[in-house]
């Protein structure tokens, strides 16, 4: 596999993964369109840089902002690290089917 299709792939993993994480603040009890959420994003930057503020305090934008946005970058930001001790622990053992049973991990965790 040459050097230009690993960047093409890693690059199409990452859109995918924004564009799922985009489409999941949609999702919920309370049905968000996407251009919605753009709205409420632009407005949040309007007010940031200075223009007028768009920060609306509707019951979409309360939801949007209070609950699931940090819901989806806790989500976001814990699949990260979860991938990232993966890694690092088939780094340490130089094998790629390396489980966290081998040194323990999961036994810390459950002690914890």
């Amino acid at each position: 596999m040459t050097r230009s299709s690993k960047s093409l792939r890693v690059a199409v993993l990452a859109a995918g993964a924004i564009a799922i994480a985009f489409l999941s603040l949609g999702v919920g009890r309370f049905a968000i369109s996407p251009g919605e959420i753009l709205n409420a994003a632009l407005g949040v930057l309007s007010g940031i840089f200075g223009g007028a503020p768009g920060i609306s305090e509707s019951a979409q934008s309360r939801i949007l902002w209070e609950v699931r946005l940090p819901r989806v970058l806790l989500a976001f930001f814990a699949g990260g690290g979860l991938a990232l001790a993966g890694a690092s622990l088939q780094g340490v053992f130089r094998n790629p089917l390396v489980d966290p049973h081998i040194i323990g991990v999961t036994a810390g965790a459950a002690f914890g």
